[in-house]
């Protein structure tokens, strides 16, 4: 009847540490989704913020006849020039 109430009281335990686990780990899951979402989420505010800047720049390129198209074609700026 020991061994018995001795094997009881292990699968207590190995339940509540497998909860602890499954806890710890859904944790851990949240975290990893809230941390891409903000590099993401600042890589693309970084895009938009500087977006102004690299046309303005690719302009003044283009003025002084630098060819810029691969760039535009890279950032995704506005039509080709070339065409």
């Amino acid at each position: 009847m020991a061994d018995l109430q001795e094997v009881e009281q292990l699968a207590r335990d190995n339940n509540r540490i497998l909860h602890k686990l499954l806890a710890h780990q859904r944790y851990s899951t949240i975290i990893s989704v809230l941390k891409w979402a903000l590099i993401i989420g600042t890589a693309l505010g970084t895009y938009y913020a500087i977006q102004p800047y690299l046309e303005g720049a690719l302009k003044t390129y283009q003025d002084l006849g630098i060819n810029v198209e691969p760039f535009r074609v890279m950032f995704g700026l506005g039509e080709e020039v070339n065409k």
